[in-house]
């Protein structure tokens, strides 16, 4: 397996690979249900993503077969805090036959060379809280939690 850089040729593999993960998702947890707009959204999301440079996917692959990715996107906060400049892993996607068997370490590890060379010090992403086995791998890599982001549907419609 080796970790490369993801280019437009691999959108469609991407694409797949985000499906499952949102019905997996979406069996935890209604937040992740999908608009009928998703695909088209998530596909242009995913093109800026691949073709703006402060941004980056990288990919595991073996044998021509794509096997996850990792999105990441360098951030700044407010000089409020003593780490302002860090990177936010933006979605991690390991497809289910390929889980448990080192290829989210490996993305993860590749996400921190990469931040490294950019200056960059901290890892930031946001975990699932109905998902405890990205809990239980983000807490085994050495994450910790910061926040829990608290939600609220109020009725409001566009």
């Amino acid at each position: 397996m080796h970790i490369r850089t993801a280019v437009l040729a691999d959108l469609d593999a991407l694409e797949s690979l985000w499906k499952e993960l949102m019905l997996f998702h979406g069996n935890l947890d209604d937040y992740f249900s999908m608009t009928p707009e998703a695909d088209a959204n998530h596909r242009a999301f995913m093109t800026t993503i691949l073709t703006n440079e402060p941004e980056r996917v990288l990919l595991a692959e073996e044998d021509g077969q794509i096997l996850g990715y990792i999105g990441l996107e360098i951030c700044e906060k407010p000089p409020i805090y003593p780490i302002t400049k860090f990177v936010e892993i933006v979605c991690i996607s390991v497809t289910a036959a390929a889980r448990r068997k080192g290829v989210g370490q490996q993305l993860v590890a590749a996400a921190k060379e990469w931040s490294q060379a950019r200056g960059r010090t901290r890892l930031e992403c946001e975990v699932a809280v109905k998902n405890p086995v990205s809990q239980k791998f983000w807490k085994g890599l050495g994450f910790w939690a910061t926040v829990e982001r608290c939600v609220q549907d109020i009725g409001w419609e566009e």
